[in-house]
């Protein structure tokens, strides 16, 4: 099995480091602002103190942490396969 048959088998997931908390301040255009607040519950799943946010907002959100943050290491170009 070479390298990419065996990456391509994986399924997506997450597994967060105890201890695992932090919070942030948003604001979104056509929104408004508020907090999240994410920790670990008892069974050692993700919460998201959510204040009523769907889904699909929090996954906005987290995507403009993430476009406003500095990646310690830029990944390569990739080539088209």
């Amino acid at each position: 099995m070479t390298l990419r048959e065996m990456f391509n088998k994986l399924g997506d997931g997450v597994t967060p480091h105890q201890p695992f908390h932090f919070s942030l301040d948003f604001s979104l255009k056509g929104f408004g602002f508020g907090q999240l607040y994410f920790s670990l519950n008892p069974e050692g799943k993700i919460h998201i103190s959510n204040e009523r946010m769907d889904r699909d907002t929090i996954k906005r959100i987290l995507g403009v942490m993430v476009d406003q943050a500095v990646l310690a290491d830029e990944p390569p170009v990739r080539a088209d396969p």
